[in-house]
């Protein structure tokens, strides 16, 4: 589905926007076009993603999630998670 201008518009609004995302404190860091969807960065959690040859944690980073702009079940309705930002079609 094709996104209008009006509908990009407020996508590219909600960047930086703090929002709780299934019960988790999140931000919206990125807006993927082509995707369709919002890239949602969760705080307070980090994860490790490599340790060193002697077993130390190296870098960590927060999960991210990609989340959905569209209903997966109702072609052209907007994700039900969307609802509290106040975005219309």
């Amino acid at each position: 589905m094709q996104l209008s201008l009006q509908l990009h518009q407020q996508l590219r609004g909600l960047l930086g926007q703090a929002i709780c995302y299934r019960g988790k404190k999140g931000r919206i860091i990125e807006f993927l076009e082509r995707e369709q969807a919002l890239v949602v960065e969760l705080e307070d959690t980090l994860y490790r993603l490599q340790e060193s040859q002697y077993g130390e944690p190296g870098r960590q980073v927060s999960p991210t999630h990609l989340l959905p702009i569209f209903d997966p079940q109702q072609p052209g309705q907007l994700n039900q998670e969307l609802a509290s930002f106040d975005i219309t079609l």
